[in-house]
């Protein structure tokens, strides 16, 4: 999260709930548009409250201009970081090839050079040792739906 989300959806996290931000995005400019007079993550209530994980997505994310932050804009490629870590934490696989379709979106995103920070943050959860949390999710079962042809 942001100061802007994590003021519009920290009463939507349980306590205890575990809550991810993104500390470069926790400056002055962006704490001051999200109404914080003084930076939250310095408040020791909110680590006693929920499991507050602090990570610096941009050096992982593209922080630095490259093809994807020329293209699409280096806020979404720290989504694709977070995206990536996030599916670390609950198992989900980042390979998911049941369509053409699929197909045809990942070589789109390998060209944006979005597939590359998604892995970067699956690597980063596996590798960081700061997530004492894992989570595996079994299939919903639903009946099968149409592929879109």
């Amino acid at each position: 999260m942001n100061p802007a989300a994590l003021k519009v959806h920290l009463d939507d996290l349980k306590p205890g709930g575990l809550l991810i931000v993104n500390t470069t995005a926790f400056d002055r400019r962006n704490l001051d548009k999200a109404g914080y007079a003084a930076n939250p993550l310095d408040d020791p209530t909110l680590a006693e409250r929920y499991r507050l994980h602090k990570v610096d997505m941009t050096p992982h994310a593209g922080g630095d201009p490259g093809p994807a932050a020329e293209h699409e804009g280096e806020g979404r490629t720290k989504n694709f970081f977070a995206l990536g870590l996030v599916s670390w934490i609950y198992t989900r696989p980042l390979d998911p090839r049941s369509t053409d379709q699929e197909e045809v979106r990942e070589e789109r995103d390998d060209r944006r050079g979005e597939r590359p920070v998604l892995k970067a943050g699956h690597a980063f959860g596996e590798t960081a040792e700061i997530f004492s949390e894992c989570y595996q999710l079994e299939p919903a079962e639903m009946a099968p739906g149409l592929s879109g042809r």
